[in-house]
């Protein structure tokens, strides 16, 4: 008897202990990983005002490669910080930048946050780089490897620069280096 009762307790135990390794990261715990997060994708529709350029990745890359290696760090009290990387312009500070708060909506299905290629233009005299408004990004994954938002905003009469309309951007995200 006193066999079958060891047996039962040892049974029990590791049950216990792999239900206990296998329990789901909340969507903050994932979010909020050390090193932050890296682009390694994004994309807009053709006739955004980039030429018919599709793959903003490749043009960026191919215009110096500024955004591509700026990292966005996510911290569980609900800071956000943009590190420019070794590749910035003149007005990027070296390190991680400060740039806001950070948070979900209750389903935690959208990410308003600060998105590196919404900066001010550069050269922009007095300007804050990052605006204190933040975009609104639909989560289409967020797990242990990568992160895929989508932003959606809207271009008005006037602007010179992009072409007026609504525009959905996506962009691709995986754990920096």
């Amino acid at each position: 008897m006193k066999k079958v009762l060891s047996i039962a307790a040892m049974a029990l135990a590791v049950v216990f202990v792999f239900t206990s390794c296998n329990k789901e990261k909340t969507m903050t715990q994932k979010l909020t990983i050390e090193k932050g997060w890296t682009m390694t994708k994004a994309s807009c529709p053709a006739g955004y005002g980039t030429n018919n350029v599709t793959d903003l990745y490749a043009m960026f890359e191919n215009a110096g490669g500024y955004e591509n290696d700026d990292i966005m760090k996510f911290k569980e009290d609900g800071s956000e910080y943009i590190n420019a990387g070794s590749v910035r312009y003149d007005f990027e500070g070296e390190g991680d930048q400060y740039v806001g708060k950070w948070e979900f909506n209750d389903k935690e299905t959208v990410l308003s946050c600060q998105l590196p290629i919404f900066k001010a233009e550069a050269g922009a005299p007095d300007t804050e780089i990052y605006s204190a408004t933040k975009e609104e990004c639909e989560i289409i994954t967020l797990d242990e490897n990568e992160m895929v938002l989508s932003h959606t905003f809207t271009v008005g009469n006037g602007n010179a620069k992009w072409q007026e309309g609504t525009w959905t951007f996506q962009f691709t995200y995986v754990h920096a280096k």
